[in-house]
């Protein structure tokens, strides 16, 4: 498995968790936890491509 695999694998993952989530949470805090997640995933593309 290459990388670009791996990481799709864990973004799927974390969708399902996420929607998950989302059944048990109100939707502000959901919005709020995706906007942290998007942050993240732009944060961790931007280390790999300075890499």
């Amino acid at each position: 498995m290459n990388a670009q695999m791996i990481i799709a694998n864990i973004m799927v993952k974390t969708a399902k968790t996420l929607t998950r989530l989302n059944r048990m949470m109100p939707s502000q805090d959901f919005q709020n936890t995706m906007q942290m997640f998007d942050q993240n995933m732009t944060a961790n593309n931007i280390k790999q491509e300075m890499m």
